[in-house]
């Protein structure tokens, strides 16, 4: 019977550990993936897989549909040197893993330590990331930083308005794979393990 419990007790954890910090979690999951191997032998190009097979959550759906294709948006963000630029004045012609992120969400910290394991790892391949929080105190995130030990790129950015025009809604954490033209390969939705990213890199950039 204690066997029993705490399998049930695991269970719940892992589904909380799996949850992204969205607007209203009850309602939306993490992107369904199946096995690697699975998913990567359905990609085709434009797109590069089947939308409606890998994104079982309707609404993640709907956002893949709308996003995957268009390039992302030129928005303004200051680091945390208080530095401003654009976002194509650094990131023109690279290929991109940009997360929209928050210090107020679990999730997000939960997946620093293998974020910051892939983003080491990928350098190689020449894929840079950027985690952007949106509309919030430049202070407030160098702190956050700082207790969590994140050492990637995290920038603050204010254009909350172009951001929610262009993508309506943006839950967090979320994830979009950008490749060399700032075009959307791939979205990502919640939280991951480092098999997971690993297979949504190949599937973005077939590395």
């Amino acid at each position: 019977m204690k066997k029993i419990v705490y399998i049930i007790i695991l269970s719940i954890v892992v589904l909380v550990v799996l949850t992204g910090c969205t607007k209203d979690t009850s309602q939306i999951s993490n992107n369904s993936l199946t096995d690697g191997n699975e998913v990567a032998s359905e990609l085709k190009s434009e797109p590069p897989f089947d939308i409606d097979k890998f994104y079982t959550d309707k609404k993640v759906r709907s956002m893949a549909k709308k996003l995957i294709g268009e390039k992302f948006v030129d928005l303004q963000y200051t680091d945390m040197e208080a530095n401003v630029q654009g976002f194509y004045d650094k990131y023109k012609g690279k290929r991109v893993v940009v997360e929209f992120m928050g210090t107020y969400c679990d999730a997000c910290v939960a997946i620093f330590s293998d974020l910051d394991i892939v983003r080491r790892e990928r350098e190689k391949d020449s894929i840079e990331f950027i985690s952007i929080a949106v509309e919030q105190d430049l202070n407030e995130v160098k702190s956050f930083l700082k207790l969590n030990g994140y050492t990637g790129e995290v920038v603050v950015s204010k254009d909350g308005e172009l951001i929610r025009g262009a993508y309506k809604s943006i839950y967090i954490p979320t994830f979009l794979f950008l490749d060399e033209n700032g075009v959307i390969q791939l979205i990502h939705v919640g939280s991951f393990d480092k098999q997971m990213f690993d297979n949504l890199i190949y599937i973005a950039y077939r590395l």
